[in-house]
């Protein structure tokens, strides 16, 4: 779902303002809910200020609060056993709520981009599995999209436990409910499993990050304060991303036109068809599937007098980001997918006659650009007359110029934004543990930093949940894009080898490799069934204790034995190593010159020799390593071997 910071806000509302109607609960709280099983349960909500507030689990527990001078109250009732259903029960003098059907069980958090909010409905044998989706016992609630500049505990009352039935289970997160029905077998009877999806596609991770976090990871600071000031003012924040933008496009294009310059003549214009409408649609164009940065020049004739009385440009819906300037003088940008956009106009910005309204709009995927229709675009009078802007051009930048700078307090490409709104609400809500598929909005030339970035997310939600040892299992990126065994550079698997190094560094956290279970063309994978049964299959092992080794071949070592020879030692081959295809492979060796090719062969169970190609100095040893590498060492239990990079000793 496509939603904007205002629509985020329009949505929240005043759960944690001083309760005139009391209590009521935090929207996590629903019939049908989950709550996680050896560990203090939290209730939390809104009551009269000063008053007691009474919290009872059927008659396994109870306790009681008092409201605070804002109405808040907190009861932690005592651990339980797995157990259930109950009724939860908060009162206040003779107000009651209740909710029915309660289960004391283990719940998990599922967060990450779009490859997590992947849904049951568009997973491999969809139908089937949506049609055999009955299990009252598995219950899921997805967390309503919201992004804010600051951390909040409200959210949309709109949402709501659901159990797993062939009518709700299609709209589940598919690697979240595949992962709770793997478990199920292994688990006693009549034992419940609570799955809290939060997660928006598209968003990279510095967007989860609390604002503590990234302060401590550095090199935010300046993005940091923008947001503070935005949070202050939107309007003044705003402002100054048209300075940053500036200087970024006269980086990009020293050579090349400024087409909100005034005047702009060097622009190749050419007349936009007429209504507008996404650009990916101009059948005279050929701009189908095209992403970057599209300019949009239109024009306002006014009078004196209208110049004088003109407050607001509106521009009508835009995907994904606009930069607007009139007559040369930025006047705003906002992000959002298809979300109508105006700008208060400065005094003096205006003249009489011919007035220029320049819109650069950048599009990341699918349809974008300014979609009018052109009716919609005018100048807006303090009388609420408008004078429509008329006679659009447009010009695409050339390919290849990166994208440009955006706000801090945007949603998927934000600075803690996401955070704010969709984890933060969650409150102090236990879990047994949390799986994180996301990376994919981060494997660009900054992928090297992502295993501090990760271990921060967990440590986050560690305090903020108050389980310090919480489990958390990292789905590794797949194997998507360009075929590659030279072992040369590619940020995907930079990226995963992050990821690699965030789980060596964290004690309670786990890799889930799946560099075999991709789509080289597919950036979303349809088979979401083989990402539940490894993230299962670690679980148990990793939560439940239960025999069974999770996972495939990990490297222990590399070291050169001879001249031209590097030993690779790896644990948990899962019965012994095996080469699919007889060739042990892709390896790479890397050296001050870069990296080439390396033959290997099986020694043994657990150890592979790497010949090196020449006399270069080898300083490290890569395998499987590339965006879309096809990679032939599994454990004989059929789990692949981890993509790594290690230093030769």
């Amino acid at each position: 779902m496509k939603q904007t910071l205002l629509a985020s806000a329009a949505i929240l509302g005043s759960l944690f303002a001083a309760a005139e109607a009391a209590p009521e609960l935090a929207p996590i709280f629903s019939d049908s809910m989950v709550v996680q099983r050896g560990e203090p349960i939290p209730v939390w909500g809104t009551a009269t200020p000063g008053a007691e507030v009474t919290v009872s689990l059927g008659e396994a527990a109870s306790g009681t609060a008092t409201a605070g001078e804002d109405g808040r109250f907190r009861v932690d009732l005592s651990p339980q056993s797995a157990s259930g259903p109950y009724e939860l029960t908060v009162s206040e003098g003779r107000d009651r709520v209740t909710l029915e059907d309660v289960m004391v069980g283990d719940v998990l958090l599922c967060s990450g981009q779009s490859n997590m909010e992947f849904p049951v409905s568009r997973a491999l044998n969809a139908g089937r599995e949506v049609g055999a989706a009955n299990d009252p016992l598995i219950r899921h609630f997805t967390v309503p999209k919201a992004y804010l500049p600051e951390p909040t505990m409200e959210m949309s009352a709109d949402a709501s436990w659901q159990k797993a039935t062939p009518e709700t289970a299609g709209h589940f997160s598919a690697v979240c409910y595949f992962t709770a029905r793997d478990l199920k077998p292994h688990l006693p009877a009549g034992f419940a499993i609570g799955l809290i999806n939060s997660s928006w596609g598209g968003s990279q991770i510095e967007a989860w990050l609390p604002k503590a976090k990234l302060e401590k990871l550095g090199g935010n600071e300046a993005d940091l304060a923008l947001l503070a000031e935005y949070g202050e003012s939107p309007h003044t924040a705003s402002l100054k991303i048209g300075g940053k933008f500036e200087n970024w496009w006269n980086g990009a294009m020293p050579e090349g036109p400024v087409p909100y310059a005034p005047g702009a003549d060097e622009v190749a214009w050419k007349d936009a068809p007429e209504g507008l409408g996404s650009y990916t649609d101009w059948a005279s164009e050929n701009l189908a599937g095209k992403t970057g940065l599209i300019w949009y020049r239109g024009t306002a004739t006014l009078t004196d007098a209208q110049a004088e009385k003109a407050e607001i440009l509106r521009l009508g819906p835009a995907d994904d980001v606009d930069y607007t300037w009139i007559n040369g003088t930025f006047v705003g940008t906002t992000f959002g997918w298809g979300d109508p956009r105006s700008y208060d106009i400065p005094e003096g910005v205006l003249t009489e006659g011919e007035n220029v309204i320049i819109s650069g709009v950048y599009n990341s995927w699918g349809a974008g650009g300014m979609t009018g229709p052109e009716d919609v675009i005018s100048i807006e009078m303090a009388s609420g007359k408008k004078v429509p802007v008329t006679d659009f051009k447009f010009w695409f930048s050339p390919d290849g110029i990166g994208s440009p700078p955006r706000g801090p307090w945007e949603s998927v490409s934000g600075l803690t934004t996401i955070g704010n709104g969709m984890i933060a609400p969650l409150g102090p809500t236990k879990y047994k543990a949390a799986l994180w598929y996301q990376g994919e909005s981060n494997a660009d030339e900054l992928a090297a930093i992502y295993d501090d970035q990760l271990i921060a997310l967990a440590e986050s939600w560690r305090e903020q949940s108050g389980v310090a040892d919480l489990p958390v299992f990292i789905a590794q990126l797949p194997n998507f894009g360009g075929l590659s065994e030279g072992g040369g550079d590619s940020n995907w698997s930079t990226l995963r080898e992050a990821q690699r190094q965030a789980t060596l560094a964290d004690p309670n956290m786990e890799l889930v490799v799946l560099i075999d279970a991709g789509d080289r063309w597919d950036i979303h994978p349809p088979n979401k069934q083989v990402v539940g049964q490894r993230m299962a299959d670690w679980i148990r092992e990793a939560v439940y204790g239960q025999d069974i080794e999770a996972g495939g071949p990990v490297p222990v070592k590399a070291e050169r034995r001879r001249r031209r020879t590097i030993e690779v030692s790896f644990d948990r081959i899962g019965g012994g190593l095996m080469a699919a295809g007889g060739m042990a492979g892709p390896f790479a060796v890397c050296g001050a010159e870069g990296c080439e090719p390396a033959t290997a062969t099986l020694r043994d169970e657990k150890t592979v020799d790497v010949t090196i190609p020449s006399s270069t100095e080898v300083q490290t040893i890569r395998y499987c390593w590339g965006d879309a590498p096809v990679c032939t060492l599994f454990g004989e239990d059929g789990e692949p071997a981890v993509p790594f990079e290690l230093t030769v000793e």
